[in-house]
C-alpha cells in the first residue's frame, strides 16, 4: 500500500513538471513622448517646433525651413492735366494705404511723382515735385510720420509705357510704395499644390 501511495505521488509530481511555464510579461516605463502632434514626421520628444504649419519641409528637430520673399506694396495716384490735386477717389485709396502703414509702423514710404511730356522739363519736373509733396502731406495728415516718407520728384524722364492716346493720362501720376521681406515656410511638393497653383 505504502508502494502504491509513493508511485502515485511521484506520477503526480511528474505531471507538474512536465507543463510548460508561463512567460512573465514585461513592460519597460516609457521615458519618451513617442507621439507626432503636429504630424510633421518628427515625434515630439524630438520636437522643438511643436505647431509647424502642414506640409511645411521641416529639419531633424522638426522645425520648418524658412523661405525669405521680396513683397511690394504699391498705390498709383493719378492727376489731372496740370494739376497736383487729388481726386477724392485717391484720397479713399490712400485712407486705406494709411491704415496698412499704421499696422506695419516699421515699413518706409517712397513716393515717387511724374509728369507727362507737354510743357518745359524744367516746369515738368517742378510739377512733379509739387505733386510728391501733395501726396506725402496727405499721409501725414492720415497719420503716417514724416519721417518714414522718402519723395523723388521725377519729373518726364520715366512715364508709364503705353500707346499715344493713353500715354499722356498715365504719365500723370505719383507711385507710392513700401517693399519688406517676409518669412514663410516652405512647403512639400505636391500635385494638388501644382494643379491649384496652375488654376490661380
Amino acid at each position: 500500500m505504502k508502494r502504491l501511495l509513493a508511485l502515485s505521488l511521484l506520477l503526480v509530481m511528474a505531471a507538474c513538471s512536465s507543463e510548460p511555464e508561463q512567460a512573465t510579461s514585461y513592460q519597460a516605463p516609457q521615458s519618451q513622448d513617442l507621439n507626432d502632434d503636429d504630424l510633421d514626421g518628427v515625434i515630439n520628444a524630438r520636437d522643438l517646433c511643436l505647431e509647424t504649419p502642414p506640409n511645411a519641409v521641416v529639419g531633424n528637430n522638426g522645425c520648418e525651413t524658412m523661405l525669405s520673399q521680396e513683397l511690394e506694396n504699391e498705390l498709383l495716384v493719378f492727376f489731372k492735366h496740370d494739376s497736383a490735386s487729388i481726386e477724392q477717389d485717391f484720397i479713399n485709396e490712400l485712407e486705406i494705404y494709411a491704415a496698412f502703414l499704421s499696422q506695419n509702423p516699421s515699413l518706409e514710404v517712397l513716393i515717387q511723382a511724374y509728369a507727362s511730356e507737354p510743357g518745359s522739363q524744367a516746369y515738368n519736373q517742378d510739377l512733379s515735385e509739387r505733386r510728391a509733396n501733395r501726396v506725402q502731406q496727405s499721409l501725414v495728415k492720415l497719420g503716417v510720420d514724416k519721417n518714414r516718407i522718402e519723395i523723388q520728384a521725377v519729373g518726364e524722364a520715366q512715364s508709364i509705357n503705353a500707346s499715344s492716346t493713353q500715354q499722356q493720362t498715365l504719365s500723370r501720376y505719383a507711385r507710392v510704395a513700401t517693399q519688406h521681406s517676409e518669412q514663410q515656410a516652405k512647403l512639400k511638393w505636391s500635385v494638388f499644390r501644382e494643379q491649384r497653383g496652375a488654376l490661380l
